[in-house]
């Protein structure tokens, strides 16, 4: 008989132990940046259960499978609750693929990298706004790979929403009553382009001109024709 080290709820038991803590962080076996920081590969810092779907519901569910209705309860724990409501009420299916644990293939590499190079580099200024330890604008990259607080945590989100130098996002939307019937629909586009921390485009890290802000971004509308002017 072989004894597993890590049950099926080692994981949980970690989080609650920390959550009373208040010492939350990414990685379970180990610090997870300290893992792609050796590999680029995040497999070291997490048990079999949290890299493997089929592990977690016991052969339930597979990559290959779909999750719908019938099976959505095997995974509860893993969806939020709007996306549970969606797959065990209104319809919706989910694909399962395999776990993705090359770091690379998640965010640009450029992103990845510039979070190793500059990590521990990051302060908040008496703004609030993310800096370097001289004050200037941030460099790249995650400012807060180890976030211990909600603060941290917001502040990786939103300092770069694509991290990416430019984005676009075409953007296609249905709205629904609660009955599920389209009620309206429409279409437009989201842009954005960074003055700072910037990675891959010149200037780098800041554009010179621009330095007191974080970036340009824009939201327009191309349909329905009542909507298609509005942009902000």
């Amino acid at each position: 008989m072989h004894l597993k080290r890590y049950d099926k709820f080692y994981s949980r038991r970690k989080f609650l132990s920390e959550a009373a803590l208040g010492t939350l962080s990414a990685g379970v076996l180990m610090p997870m940046w300290d893992a792609i920081a050796a590999t680029g590969d995040v497999s070291k810092a997490y048990p079999d259960e949290l890299l493997s779907i089929e592990m977690y519901s016991k052969g339930r569910i597979k990559p290959g499978d779909r999750i719908d209705a019938s099976n959505v309860e095997h995974v509860k724990d893993l969806l939020d609750p709007i996306r549970y409501e969606q797959v065990s009420k209104q319809g919706r299916v989910l694909s399962v693929a395999p776990t993705t644990t090359d770091i690379m293939r998640l965010s640009p590499w450029q992103y990845v990298e510039a979070t190793l190079a500059n990590q521990g580099k990051a302060r908040f200024d008496p703004r609030g706004n993310v800096v370097t330890a001289d004050g200037q604008p941030w460099l790249g990259g995650n400012p807060f790979p180890d976030a211990k607080s909600g603060l941290e945590l917001m502040a990786t989100q939103t300092l770069s929403w694509g991290r990416h130098d430019a984005s676009f996002y075409a953007i296609k939307t249905y709205e629904v009553d609660p009955a599920g019937k389209v009620q309206y629909q429409y279409t437009g586009g989201w842009a954005e382009l960074m003055t700072v921390a910037r990675l891959t485009m010149d200037p780098k890290p800041y554009w010179p001109e621009h330095k007191d802000k974080l970036r340009f971004q824009s939201v327009f509308f191309v349909s329905p024709l009542s909507v298609a002017a509005p942009r902000f």
